[in-house]
């Protein structure tokens, strides 16, 4: 099991401290990410024989966190995988549920995408303007964006991103270095605005997985 980073609490939230749980999400998501780094070494994610359908992303995802619960917490709360709101006809890639004090059950949406030069536009439109629209973290004024790095450096590649939005959105919404993991210095902030003209931070996480993908 990977070393269990401190979480950094550097903002804090009136509304059941939101931040500091979507942080300790992250910081889970991260001490899996490593363990991953270990196992797939030598088994790099490929397409199973004979499958009809199979998404990368969706397989990262699923493995991130099949193993949740071995790993301590700081909350109270579950990551939830491919989570479907019937109600809004959305699906997010991941839901942390966590329980209020008054015992209702809430959650603060992750979004997860591949990290590669032809992939940009649908970070920007299947991503931060889903956020900006209101289908994604309708009601919270935080939500997370996961990104999965298939190629080229990180950093190159979020300037790419970053290019990009300042294009299609605005220069003030781009991604920002943030701490949000300790030791960690691929971990982003966003402030975006929504449609309702409600603002919405946007806490961005960037997992390298180039050299765990069988490359044909």
């Amino acid at each position: 099991m990977g070393k269990v980073s401190t979480v950094i609490v550097v903002e804090n939230w009136g509304y059941n401290e939101l931040y500091p749980i979507l942080q300790d999400a992250f910081r889970v998501l991260y001490v899996s990410y490593t363990n991953i780094c270990f196992l797939r070494k030598n088994n790099p994610y490929k397409k199973p024989e004979n499958a009809k359908k199979w998404f990368l992303e969706d397989a990262i995802t699923d493995e991130l966190i099949e193993n949740e619960f071995d790993f301590a917490k700081n909350f109270d709360y579950s990551i939830i995988p491919q989570y479907k709101n019937i109600k809004a006809k959305t699906r997010i890639d991941i839901a942390v549920n966590f329980r209020l004090s008054f015992g209702k059950y809430d959650r603060i949406e992750i979004e997860c995408k591949q990290l590669k030069t032809d992939n940009l536009d649908y970070i920007i439109k299947g991503g931060i303007n889903k956020f900006k629209s209101n289908k994604y973290a309708k009601y919270f004024p935080i939500a997370g964006m996961l990104l999965y790095n298939v190629e080229n450096e990180i950093t190159e590649n979020i300037d790419l991103l970053n290019n990009s939005i300042v294009k299609k959105i605005a220069q003030d919404e781009i991604l920002r270095p943030f701490p949000i993991i300790e030791n960690y210095s691929y971990t982003y902030k966003s402030m975006h605005k929504r449609k309702n003209n409600s603002d919405l931070d946007l806490y961005s996480c960037v997992f390298d997985f180039q050299k765990l993908i069988e490359q044909k």
